[in-house]
């Protein structure tokens, strides 16, 4: 076990290593907001990964990557949905 320096705390795996200490887990699961135009009619305000999983499964959606292409020299194909 690791004790702070400053403050005499002891120190877990994964704790924040500077006063105040708590978990550090915040800083790996952070989410920045976002505008999601595809999950509803109006564009929905997002923001957490636990508020869209909700959203989509009331609504029966399921989350699926960004469809990649793998083959070699293939350019990205893109539909214009004409929304604005």
């Amino acid at each position: 076990m690791t004790k702070c320096d400053s403050c005499g705390n002891e120190l877990h795996i994964g704790d924040w290593p500077y006063c105040p200490h708590g978990s550090s887990r915040f800083h790996v699961d952070a989410f920045e907001g976002y505008f999601d135009e595809m999950i509803d009619s109006d564009p929905v305000w997002i923001t957490s990964a636990h508020q869209r999983r909700k959203i989509m499964d009331e609504k029966g959606l399921e989350y699926k990557e960004k469809f990649r292409n793998d083959r070699a020299g293939a350019l990205p194909l893109f539909f214009d949905m004409g929304r604005r």
